[in-house]
């Protein structure tokens, strides 16, 4: 800045008045926590054909396959439990190109 502005003046901070920017996020590794458990697996008898639960570095996903007598038709389905957040937002930003 070279001067202060005048009492009311308009001030743009970035570009143009009601101009389009795109936005991204910079962040460090630590701001962020997503947490994800394993599931309940429904017991088998109950119209469950399979059951497939896998945790790869602390992501787990369960895999349920049964089958609808109703509508007769197989059904496979992908679940995920989780949570997730700003554990230290002091160490992400937003900002605009």
């Amino acid at each position: 800045m070279s001067a202060s502005p005048a009492n009311a003046a308009t001030i743009t901070i970035f570009g143009v008045a009601s101009g389009a920017y795109t936005a991204s996020v910079a962040f460090h590794k630590d701001a962020f926590t997503l947490a994800m458990v394993p599931m309940y697996a429904p017991p088998s008898g109950k119209g469950v054909i399979d059951v497939a639960q896998e945790t790869y570095k602390g992501m787990s996903m369960k895999v349920t396959e049964f089958y609808d007598g109703v509508n007769d038709n197989y059904i496979m389905r992908f679940d995920v439990l989780f949570g997730w957040a700003a554990t230290y937002p002091e160490l992400a930003c937003i900002y605009a190109l």
